[in-house]
């Protein structure tokens, strides 16, 4: 969603960005901002992060089931550019192009990840119970698990509402959709 962005509209989130320095051995906490390495580098989820990676692009999400728990550790000093979530709605409120697509990004990642952590919840469950276990009264616990996870993609898309005009969340068809998406990955399972 930062990407090929207009000259105002990267003019007016330049305006935004704040520097931020890490020495070796930190870990980089900011779960309500996007950071952009300018120097140095960076360990998470065994790979090396360095010169223009990214740093909390879930930022997006409200939802803590469906962020990520994993922060980049440094391995030399670093120096960012970081863009709060604040800032990004407020310059959503003056580009409303820009806002549809943040929104589109942000609906995206909460429907990628909630599939993600219904697998990864659902796949647990299977292997912790005998072969019968739905026949057995396990269909409340698969329900539940469908309900945090519906749950959790309805509360990233509701919160920020990255513009006054937008719509917010989601609506039955969409959930349906989703609900739908999710009994495919169950049976997969």
């Amino acid at each position: 969603y930062l990407r090929d962005l207009g000259h105002d509209l990267l003019r007016e989130i330049v305006h935004y960005l704040l520097p931020e320095m890490y020495g070796p051995g930190e870990f980089v906490i900011n779960r309500d901002a996007v950071s952009v390495i300018q120097r140095g580098s960076a360990w998470w989820k065994d790979k090396i992060l360095s010169y223009a990676d990214i740093i909390g692009e879930d930022m997006l999400l409200s939802s803590a089931h469906l962020r990520n728990s994993v922060y980049p550790k440094t391995l030399t000093f670093v120096e960012l550019m970081t863009l709060n979530r604040l800032d990004l709605g407020t310059v959503c409120e003056k580009f409303p192009h820009f806002s549809r697509t943040v929104r589109l990004a942000q609906i995206k990642l909460a429907v990628r990840r909630g599939v993600v952590f219904y697998a990864k919840h659902f796949k647990k469950m299977m292997a912790l119970r005998p072969a019968g276990f739905l026949a057995d009264g396990g269909e409340a616990e698969s329900m539940e698990i469908h309900k945090c996870t519906v749950q959790s993609i309805n509360e990233s898309c509701h919160h920020p509402q990255f513009s006054v005009t937008e719509s917010n969340g989601l609506d039955n068809a969409k959930l349906l959709n989703i609900f739908c998406m999710l009994e495919r990955v169950e049976k997969r399972l």
